[in-house]
Formats: C-alpha cells, structure tokens, sequence
C-alpha cells in the first residue's frame, strides 16, 4: 500500500486511494495536523497542541517552537531554544507524529502498514533539499516513492476527478493553466500549460505574506482596536499573552465561519485584566471582508504579476485551479471570478 503524503507548509496530512474514493485522514477535530514541533526538555510537542500555543505568526523559530520545519531543510543545523537541532530531525518529528496519529485513525484499516509514501513537495526544493527529506521520512519509517510537485498534484486531482477525465485533457491541451494554491502559510503559483505526455512549467512565484495566519492576525488586532476604541479602554490595559492567542485561534475560527454565514461573535471573558473588561464583538462577513481588503489585493496583485512577467493576460488562462483553505474564502472568490470568469 502506498499512501499519499502531503508535508505542508502549514499543515501535513495523509491520504488514500480506496476505490474511486480519495479518503483523507484527519485529526480528532476533522482537520490536518499543523507542520508544527515544539521542545521542552525531553518532550517533543507536535501538531495542533504545539501550534496552539504558538501566539505568533508566519514561519520559523519561535522559543521553542518551529512552524514549518521543511523551510530549514539543507540547513546543517537550527538553533531551537538554545539547542542546535539537525533541520532533519526537527522535519522527522513532525512525520512521525502524523503517521502515529494517521495509524491511530478511523481509516487506518485502509493504510497498510504506512511505510511507503508519494510525498509532494514544493517546485523550488532543489536536490540536497529532496534528499534530506527523503531522510527524514526514512526516520520517521517511511519511504518515499515517489515526490510530486504540489501544484502539479492539485491539477492531476482536478483532472482525475473529473466526470470524464480524458475530454478535460483534451479540453486543456496546449493551454494555460494557473494553479493558485492559497494556504495558511503562503501563496504558491504555478503556471503551466499541458502538452503531450507532460506539464510544462512556464513560470513560479508567490508570497508568505498573504496566507491565512496573516488574515488571522490582521482580523484579531482590529477587532480588538474596534472594541477599545468603543468602549474606552486604556492603551495600558494589556491582555495576557494566553488570552492573544486564544483570540488569535478565535479569529481562525470565525473566519471560517463567516465563509457560510452572515456574523460570529468574538467574546472573551477579561480580556482586559486592568479593567476587567470582557471582550465582545459581533463581526460581519462585510466587515471581515473590509478588514482584510488589502491582504486579497496583495494576492491578486503577486498573480497579475506573475502573469506579467511572462506577458500573459488572464484572458490567457484557460484554467484558474484555486486550492488551499484560503480558497473557502467568498472575497478571494469574488476576486478570482473577476479576474478570471466564473467559467475558468
């Protein structure tokens, strides 16, 4: 049995092919495993339970903590808290952990043994980059089978997926195709175009300063501005670092709400110590979209310039495939149906 594996910038998670069915594994909470590692002393924290206390956002070295490991790839060494840590141990800690919680799974009757994996990776990792992560999936007990680019991966799904997949690769021969892969982390694009027996890639770009975490941050600190600046509250009276990061995780979450519904209600029982103020604040899916205006133009904006740069316009692309969990988003949407047609 070989499974999938896909070592994400934000997140990691595995799946299998049972049948027609793509089934992918989940945590307890019907979600991916966040690419996160934390140490203290001995203990090694993984996923979710290290990233919920991870206050900050974006990649890298936090104290003792790690988001994205897989950037420190071909790195000899990390320093971590004040402990230098190999970039392939640190990598192997979150495989392991996700194979661990994948065979403790509902589905793990449809795994197998999980000791092989197609793992998909970025278009810009570079062979001593590859090869130290074919190293660390051997560390965890896995090997690799085979690497697939991300974006790549995302158009053989949509094609596969298909109700008559060859007429779609017919359909698309010798046309553009631009996957835009809008996750928690970053913006990867990809642009491409089908030719006999291959995918030609033309051009690859992006950005780590658009991806959901940035969302998140930007809609906690002005929600937390607009109750302030209503209620009076004192520039002094300063939340703890625990009750930021529980309203940077409830901002997450509305934020994904507020994809299906009109409102969500932010509230925190003192929020403010000084005061003893709770915070509470209805935020509405126009408001949301207000707020975080100027972080999907600066999306928009990286794949306009990616198009430029090739001399393409959007008219151009016979395919626009948006993936990743910002893609739920109804503004991003919005805007790649202007830029692109509902059609493509």
């Amino acid at each position: 049995m070989i499974v999938g594996f896909d070592f994400g910038t934000t997140n990691s998670l595995i799946s299998v092919v049972s049948g027609d069915r793509v089934i992918d594994v989940f945590d307890d909470e019907g979600r991916p495993h966040p690419s996160v590692v934390r140490y203290e002393g001995e203990e090694v924290i993984v996923g979710r339970e290290a990233r919920q206390a991870l206050e900050e956002v974006g990649l890298g070295v936090y104290g003792n903590t790690v988001r994205s490991p897989k950037v420190f790839l071909g790195k000899e060494v990390v320093s971590v808290g004040g402990v230098d840590r190999s970039p392939v141990d640190i990598v192997a800690d979150v495989i392991r952990h996700v194979r661990a919680e994948s065979k403790a799974s509902r589905q793990r009757r449809l795994l197998g043994d999980l000791d092989r994996a197609v793992v998909t990776i970025p278009v810009n990792m570079n062979g001593p980059r590859r090869a130290a992560l074919r190293e660390a999936f051997s560390r965890a007990g896995i090997s690799v089978a085979q690497y697939v680019h991300e974006p790549l991966a995302a158009l053989y799904g949509h094609l596969r997926g298909a109700p008559d997949p060859e007429s779609a690769v017919r359909r698309l021969m010798r046309r553009n195709v631009l996957v835009v892969d809008w996750g928690g982390g970053t913006l990867d694009l990809t642009l491409c175009r089908l030719e006999p027996g291959r995918i030609l890639q033309l051009r690859n770009g992006g950005t780590d300063r658009v991806g959901g975490d940035r969302f998140d941050q930007v809609i906690r600190d002005e929600v937390v501005s607009r109750f302030s600046n209503k209620n009076g509250i004192s520039e002094s009276d300063h939340p703890t670092r625990e009750a930021r990061l529980r309203l940077l995780q409830d901002a997450e979450r509305h934020k994904i709400t507020l994809s299906e519904h009109a409102s969500a209600t932010f509230y925190r029982p003192s929020y403010f110590p000084e005061s003893g103020t709770s915070l509470q604040y209805k935020l509405t899916r126009q408001e949301l979209e207000g707020i975080t205006r100027p972080l999907v133009t600066a999306g928009v904006r990286e794949i306009e310039s990616l198009l430029d740069s090739v001399g393409m316009a959007p008219a151009q692309v016979s395919l626009c495939l948006v993936a990743g969990g910002m893609a739920a988003m109804p503004s991003i949407r919005s805007q790649m149906f202007e830029l692109f047609g509902p059609e493509r």
